[in-house]
């Protein structure tokens, strides 16, 4: 599964996709000017933070015969301020992970609601 390979690689040479992952210093300079309630020292730890892959547990559990069924559980596991910025970048990629291998064929054509063009190439 893409999500597990990227959570855990097999070459431990080569860093995950997340264990590289880091805000830049334009988007630290952004939340300095755009959320003045973020304290200097939050900043700081925001700045210095980087996600540790091995408190990820992810598993595939089959519920059909030919195992193409089944269900994922994540589990994370480390101190809170740390875990809980797991949440939406684990969200965010289990998501990208159903669209690339389970829902293949999906497009904005038929959705409800309305979408701006640019982000729905099947619209004139």
């Amino acid at each position: 599964m893409w999500l597990y390979s990227e959570l855990r690689d097999c070459d431990p040479h080569r860093p995950t996709v997340f264990a590289t992952v880091k805000l830049t210093d334009d988007e630290l300079e952004w939340l300095k000017t755009k959320c003045p309630y973020l304290t200097p020292e939050y900043l700081a730890y925001l700045a210095s933070f980087r996600f540790k892959p091995e408190q990820v547990t992810i598993n595939y559990i089959p519920v059909s015969e030919d195992n193409l069924q089944g269900r994922v559980e994540i589990d994370i596991a480390g101190p809170w301020r740390e875990t809980i910025l797991w949440e939406v970048p684990l969200m965010a990629a289990l998501s990208e992970t159903f669209f690339q291998v389970v829902m293949k064929d999906w497009s904005y054509e038929g959705q409800p609601g309305e979408f701006p063009a640019a982000r729905n190439p099947s619209r004139p």
